[in-house]
């Protein structure tokens, strides 16, 4: 409120894993209880929770916007790194089920940033099942991120791609 008053308008960015100070999940208070199949609470909805929370409490006009939809929403910005990276894990993964193996997850394995370099390999889907990997917290500063970040995301945001387009829009499945 005192946000609004100051500047008249405000983006508030949030995660869906927000919690509030007793450590429950802001959207489990719409989440009915749904987990996955690791038992993982259900957390989306945090945005629309808190955009009904500002019209009821503070009466200001508000959206939420999910960042997950605009990145589907324009797979034509893709890097040509990603483009050409998950071309070729999503190849592997079929070489790997036509072989018979299940019960694994393709994963990359970076080799080296400068030259840009990975391979790729299975893991047992129990070596990542449950377990995240968090961005090294002394890669980012305060207000900013250090280089090592950078040196680590700039090759993934390489190249441009060729789009193809039909009618206005991007043509993705090409014969």
């Amino acid at each position: 409120e005192e946000k609004v008053k100051q500047y008249g308008n405000i983006v508030v960015c949030v995660s869906e894993g927000l919690r509030f100070s007793n450590g429950n999940y802001v959207c489990e208070t719409n989440a009915n209880g749904l987990t996955d199949v690791f038992n993982h609470k259900n957390l989306s909805g945090t945005a629309k929770f808190l955009e009904m929370q500002v019209r009821e409490h503070l009466h200001f006009k508000a959206r939420a916007v999910e960042l997950n939809v605009c990145q589907r929403c324009a797979a034509h910005l893709s890097s040509l790194t990603d483009l050409k990276e998950a071309e070729k894990i999503g190849y592997d993964a079929v070489l790997f089920a036509l072989a018979g193996k299940s019960g694994e997850m393709m994963v990359f394995e970076r080799i080296s940033n400068t030259p840009y370099s990975l391979k790729i390999n299975s893991v047992h889907i129990k070596q990542t099942a449950n377990l995240e990997k968090l961005v090294p917290l002394d890669w980012i500063t305060e207000n900013d991120v250090k280089q090592e970040m950078i040196d680590y995301l700039l090759p993934l945001i390489q190249g441009e791609p060729t789009i193809l387009y039909e009618n206005g829009l991007p043509l993705h499945i090409q014969r």
